[in-house]
């Protein structure tokens, strides 16, 4: 057996020593009741002494376990009640009902493989009864629920930080109450590090597996060892401590995400329930297939040179392995398979993967046809299809040809069309020539006043879609695309290998089943409070009228005006947005005849003291832009007239109301998810791979003037 080159855990990239360290760090890195150990069973140990468990206390503990969770609970002392799960992996209410008795004193809940249960139902489920929570994210770091992140609802949590991260070891615990026994010192991790990055290499080089010397296989699985609890007190390594700051990134979950839909397309049919759909705030950390031989298909990844991991085939002693009350965790450990879906992997490698869990091998999808268009209006009607099965505004023919008479300038639009074999349009790309000098440069039409680009395409068509894009960038000779404002969650990075250049927030609202009230529900008790008094603060003044605007070509333009004025009052100088004037201008007036423009303003005795301009697009509510009088800053018109323009979107049924991107704090508060944009940069010919390698691996240190740049 030779060396495996795609390993489960993320590997280390070399490039990590330019990285500077991230300012601020993903949940639960940047909270102050976070507490870091060696490993997560050190956690889980220290937690229970933490919350007071005491011996003789019970624990009811999901039998579908790994065995060294239960293993730190018995060490603590306490008995363990095991419960069954059901098809959805959640626990069944009357069964945990049946299983409380007078010294149970905590529930156990697990996040299998990153998908989230439903953790607020279980956090009111124990306050019901005066139980404590925990959760066991080891395996969901980034994971979110629909109003954060998991983990912040537990008495206590703990991750496994280096089954997400390319780190040695490394788990985080928080607690809600109280602290931890400190950790103690630890070793310095150079040879786990060293490790790391030899299967970095071994990953882009798998040549150098295949010609290493034959291995003997491991000896048999040892339960007692996996298990094993060692020293609680153990601090992660040197190294981790080192390495988090540089690798720990929301990149991951998208990067993640992208991988899992594009191998659950390939193999779905093998992914058992629930995981057989990649559910909002999920991040993959691997792939189950339900496998009836899976020994079998372990030897055939193996042979591939594939980490496949035969998933907690063993549970804890304490569970006898033939208790017939759990059958379907049993029949869980008999067939469960994981495949590798970390942030590390690229393109040929997630076709390594596929190709060898299936059998027989699937019939490669046959390659899409590339036309460059002479002009947009000969794609129109099948592009503007395109754009709204996408539900995007920003793809539409509209916006790339206002854009172009705006923007372009003396450059020319270079259109290509991908398309079957029976000639149906199933990508747009729309690209211009940015530089030629020192290195030829090729960017997106529709950047700058744009939110959300990319190829314009159905979301079941993007893996072939990529990579037509790759044969036409290498059509077009050595260089680089830089893709900006690519959404993160379209997984473009890893269907095309390209490198992150930026990354950044883009929030979202999902409207609730109850409506507005459903939705202000659903937020913390101060934001309810907040909304409130604000909207009985101005509607105790006299003449207050909201005001849907742009009826008509000529109202929209004062409207425009006015919005220009409020605008310009809060940002001045620095608002790119008014620099784009005349686009808005020539769009909005578009937007108002196609139905989607949307505009609403605040007044106050007839004057206009609040604005609020937008699309509604494909079911989608963008909030663009707005402005305010700063004369009115103490009644909060600004929060005011976003919440108004909210409510009528939640109310008229919109799917979504997206915040667009930006990391502003109101934004953070009125989102309930964030979807994410990246810009990459795709390198074509050897030295333009290199010199996307280059822009995104240098330190901000020295490289930002050059990004600045390429991303401007």
């Amino acid at each position: 057996m030779s060396l495996k080159s795609i390993f489960f855990y993320p590997p280390l990239t070399p490039a990590v020593y330019l990285r500077s360290p991230a300012e601020q760090l993903p949940f639960p890195l940047d909270d102050p009741r976070c507490f870091l150990f060696s490993r997560g069973r050190h956690a889980i140990a220290q937690a229970a002494a933490a919350l007071c468990l005491k011996p003789g206390d019970r624990v009811l503990a999901p039998a579908w376990h790994h065995g060294a969770e239960i293993e730190a609970l018995r060490r603590a002392g306490v008995e363990v009640d095991f419960y069954e799960l059901g098809p959805t992996l959640e626990p069944a209410e009357e069964d945990l009902d049946a299983l409380v008795g007078p010294r149970t004193r905590m529930l156990f809940l697990t996040h299998y493989l990153g998908f989230p249960r439903d953790a607020g139902r279980w956090r009111a489920w124990c306050d019901e009864r005066r139980l404590l929570l925990f959760e066991d994210a080891a395996h969901a770091s980034l994971a979110r629920a629909a109003r954060g992140p998991i983990g912040s609802l537990g008495d206590a949590t703990v991750w496994c930080l280096f089954k997400s991260f390319p780190v040695p070891d490394g788990a985080a615990l928080r607690l809600r109450r109280s602290a931890p026994e400190a950790a103690l010192d630890t070793e310095r991790g150079i040879a786990p590090t060293l490790r790391a990055h030899t299967q970095w290499l071994l990953q882009r080089a798998p040549s150098l597996a295949s010609a290493a010397p034959e291995r003997a296989r491991s000896k048999g699985f040892d339960l007692a060892a996996e298990i094993d609890l060692g020293d609680p007190r153990s601090a992660p390594l040197t190294a981790t401590t080192w390495l988090l700051p540089r690798v720990a990134s929301e990149d991951a979950a998208h990067r993640r995400r992208a991988n899992y839909r594009m191998l659950l397309d390939e193999l779905g049919s093998k992914v058992p329930p629930p995981f057989d759909q990649l559910t909002d705030g999920a991040v993959p950390l691997g792939m189950p297939l339900r496998a009836s031989a899976k020994h079998d298909l372990i030897e055939r990844l193996e042979a591939r040179g594939i980490d496949g991991v035969d998933f907690w085939s063993e549970p804890h002693p304490l569970l006898p392995a033939t208790e017939p009350a759990f059958a379907a965790t049993a029949e869980r450990r008999a067939s469960t398979v994981l495949l590798p879906v970390h942030q590390g992997l690229r393109p040929s490698d997630l076709e390594r993967i596929a190709d060898a869990a299936q059998l027989p091998p699937k019939a490669p999808r046959p390659e899409l046809r590339v036309e460059r268009a002479q002009s947009i209006d000969e794609l129109y009607d099948d592009w503007s299809a395109l754009a709204t099965r996408s539900r995007n505004l920003f793809a539409t023919p509209e916006w790339t040809a206002t854009w172009c008479r705006h923007m372009l300038h003396d450059r020319s639009l270079e259109l290509f069309a991908f398309r079957s074999g029976s000639g149906r349009l199933v990508g747009v790309l729309p690209l211009y020539v940015h530089s030629e000098r020192p290195l030829r440069i090729l960017r997106l039409a529709g950047h700058g006043p744009g939110e959300e680009l990319g190829p314009v395409c159905r979301p079941e068509d993007r893996p072939q879609v990529a990579r037509a894009l790759l044969r036409t960038l290498a059509g077009l000779g050595g260089g680089i695309l830089v893709a900006e404002q690519l959404p993160a969650e379209a997984g473009w990075g890893a269907l095309t290998g390209g490198h992150a250049l930026r990354s950044e927030p883009s929030p979202a609202v999902t409207p609730h089943a109850a409506g507005w009230d459903g939705y202000l529900a659903g937020c913390s008790r101060r934001m309810r409070k907040e909304l409130r008094r604000q909207q009985r603060r101005i509607e105790t003044l006299n003449g207050v009228h909201y005001r849907s605007g742009g009826g008509s070509a000529e109202e929209l333009q004062r409207d425009l005006d006015t919005l220009f004025s409020l605008h310009d009052a809060v940002f001045g100088d620095d608002s790119r947005f008014l620099g784009h004037a005349e686009f808005h201008r020539e769009f909005a007036e578009i937007a108002r005849q196609r139905g989607w423009l949307r505009m609403w303003f605040l007044e106050i005795d007839g004057r206009a003291v609040a604005a609020w301009y937008g699309f509604r697009y494909a079911g989608v509510e963008l909030d663009y832009q707005g402005g305010r009088d700063p004369a009115w800053e103490g009644f909060s018109v600004g929060t005011a007239i976003i919440a108004h323009a909210m409510r009528s979107a939640l109310e008229e049924g919109v799917d979504e109301y997206r915040l667009l991107r930006g990391a502003e704090r109101y934004k953070q508060r009125f989102a309930t998810h964030d979807r994410g944009l990246e810009t990459l940069v795709i390198g074509n010919g050897a030295i333009g791979r290199l010199a996307a390698a280059a822009a995104a691996a240098l330190p901000d240190r020295v490289a930002s003037t050059a990004k600045r740049r390429l991303a401007a």
